[in-house]
């Protein structure tokens, strides 16, 4: 793989890894305050439906009765499904969790299970969190009522978690279009970035096979820097030493061909005793 493809390579996957887990903090803080919202829609639905039970049950002969039968409490338990689209539910239970009054008529004398509270899980960590977005279940906010000293219902609001996992579906859906837009962007700006990066490269690559050719003086034109700057000394250096060499290696081949040119016309080799030989 080549200097440029890594390079390209590596500023991309960097900026993808980069908005990836910024879309998934943002993932977790939306779920976080999803949740912290309908907790809050939820409380304030327990608390209106706690005060008006406490304005109801003083005084009555069966406060089981009493609550099942007041209209202000019936029209609270009756529009709390409209009140928020994650409330389930909205009832009045018993010590033994059976429905006094709910939401739903129908379901008035059956048992309405315990449910975990929605506020237990707002601390939890981001991977459990969202785990427990996604697992589609139904929590709780409770509120316990007293007659006298002794505790005789609990006020119960239903909350689910599919609003909040139709909430985080579409902020992916926009963050998985952002790490897609940010990985085309930085594709191309990683490029440019790359060819600038290795201009210098081609430059002295370009200068070197000048010297390889006979050239003499070369220089280089580098961007400037400091880095640049000592590069480009050190070429010129390197190259003027080579000029040099090349001209006094000219010179000592010139001053052979002048004695050359000066022998003369012919010359003869003789034995020792006096012989030609040539």
């Amino acid at each position: 793989m080549s200097i440029k493809s890594r390079q390209v390579a590596g500023v991309t996957s960097l900026v993808v890894v980069i908005v990836a887990v910024l879309s998934a903090f943002h993932l977790v803080a939306l779920a976080r305050l999803s949740l912290q919202e309908s907790a809050s829609r939820g409380d304030l639905l327990r608390q209106s439906i706690y005060q008006r039970a406490r304005a109801v049950v003083p005084g009555a002969a069966d406060p089981y009765a009493a609550l099942r039968e007041d209209g202000g409490i019936r029209a609270l338990l009756e529009s709390s499904i409209g009140y928020s689209r994650d409330v389930t539910y909205a009832a009045i239970v018993n010590r033994e969790t059976v429905a006094v009054a709910h939401s739903d008529p129908a379901e008035e004398g059956r048992p309405v299970p315990d449910q975990e509270e929605l506020t237990s899980i707002l601390d939890r960590s981001a991977l459990s969190l969202l785990r427990t977005v996604y697992s589609d279940r139904t929590f709780e906010m409770r509120q316990q009522l007293l007659f006298g000293d002794q505790e005789f219902g609990t006020i119960k609001i239903g909350i689910s978690t599919i609003l909040v996992k139709s909430e985080l579906q579409k902020a992916f859906t926009v963050a998985a279009q952002g790490v897609l837009l940010s990985l085309l962007v930085s594709t191309m700006i990683a490029m440019l970035m790359a060819q600038w990066l290795l201009r210098p490269i081609h430059v002295i690559q370009s200068g070197l096979n000048r010297l390889g050719r006979g050239e003499l003086d070369v220089r280089l034109e580098l961007p400037a820097g400091a880095e640049f700057k000592d590069l480009g000394s050190s070429f010129d250096a390197v190259s003027a030493q080579l000029s040099e060499s090349r001209a006094k290696a000219l010179s000592s081949a010139t001053d052979f061909e002048s004695v050359v040119d000066n022998l003369e016309d012919a010359v003869a080799l003789f034995s020792p005793d006096g012989k030609l030989i040539f």
